[in-house]
C-alpha cells in the first residue's frame, strides 16, 4: 500500500519527503483528494 502512495505522489510530482512524513490514513485522504481535484481542474502548467 505504502508503494501505491509514494508511485501516485511520484506521477503526481509531489515530494516524496512530504508523502512520507503523513499518517497513512491521511496520506491516502490528501491523495485521493488531490487525483479528484487534479481530474476536475486538469493543472494548466502541465
Amino acid at each position: 500500500m505504502a508503494s501505491v502512495i509514494y508511485f501516485l505522489a511520484d506521477k503526481r510530482g509531489i515530494s516524496l519527503a512530504a508523502v512520507r512524513r503523513m499518517p497513512a490514513a491521511e496520506a491516502l485522504n490528501w491523495l485521493s483528494y488531490y487525483d479528484l481535484d487534479s481530474y476536475l481542474n486538469p493543472p494548466k502548467n502541465r
